[in-house]
């Protein structure tokens, strides 16, 4: 599984239907860092789970970004076939893989909401993907991007003296070590959607005046 966060990978023994192990590394989701770092990466928590010194037959991979576009899947494809050494692969968006993790081939659903989200929900035996459209324009709601973003408006908000809290803006002050103005420049000149999404966490979630919540 390879996402904006972070990288697993498990070594699965077919014959005694049981995890070997697993191996955890940095981000390799390829449209939010150079195809490069998702390579090293990947490589990284294969090696962790040992998968380098066993006879692995295939690879299973869950890429975020697959199906994103012809263009975003074809670089995870070419990703795949550096990192799995010639021998067969599967490859699908990460959030397809939690599905059949969470429900096999049962009807149901998955939302998987980190730095950026999707949804996989089947009916009738039908797979139909939702939201995460990638990038950070559109359909990214409830991740911890969109939640991030929302945090940084309220603060201009709060700032502006629409709300009458400063929660939002101590946040976003603390995230960054900046005053307000100069911490909205240094997001948008250094634009980094892991960046943002960390404010996702913020301690804003309880409010009393009835604003918006945001992180």
């Amino acid at each position: 599984m390879a996402g904006a966060t972070k990288t697993v990978a498990i070594l699965y023994d077919e014959s005694e239907d049981s995890i070997v192990s697993c191996g955890v590394s940095g981000p390799s989701n390829f449209t939010s860092v150079p195809e490069e770092v998702a390579v090293q990466n990947i490589l990284k928590a294969l090696e962790m789970a040992g998968i380098s010194s066993n006879p692995v037959r295939h690879f299973y991979f869950g890429l975020a970004g697959v199906g994103d576009s012809q263009k975003d899947t074809e670089t995870g494809k070419r990703i795949c076939s550096r990192v799995s050494g010639g021998r067969p692969f599967i490859v699908e968006n990460d959030g397809s893989a939690a599905y059949f993790l969470a429900n096999m081939s049962s009807d149901g659903f998955v939302f998987a909401g980190g730095t950026g989200s999707v949804c996989f929900v089947q009916k009738d035996g039908e797979l139909k993907r939702l939201a995460g459209w990638g990038g950070w324009l559109c359909g990214d709601e409830a991740s911890g991007y969109w939640f991030g973003l929302r945090a940084l408006n309220l603060a201009t908000r709060e700032a502006d003296g629409i709300m009458e809290s400063r929660d939002f803006v101590r946040l976003v002050e603390g995230h960054y070590g900046l005053p307000l103005r100069d911490a909205i420049s240094e997001a948008q000149r250094n634009f980094s959607k892991r960046r943002i999404a960390a404010l996702a966490p913020g301690p804003c979630g309880h409010r009393q005046d009835g604003g918006e919540q945001g992180g």
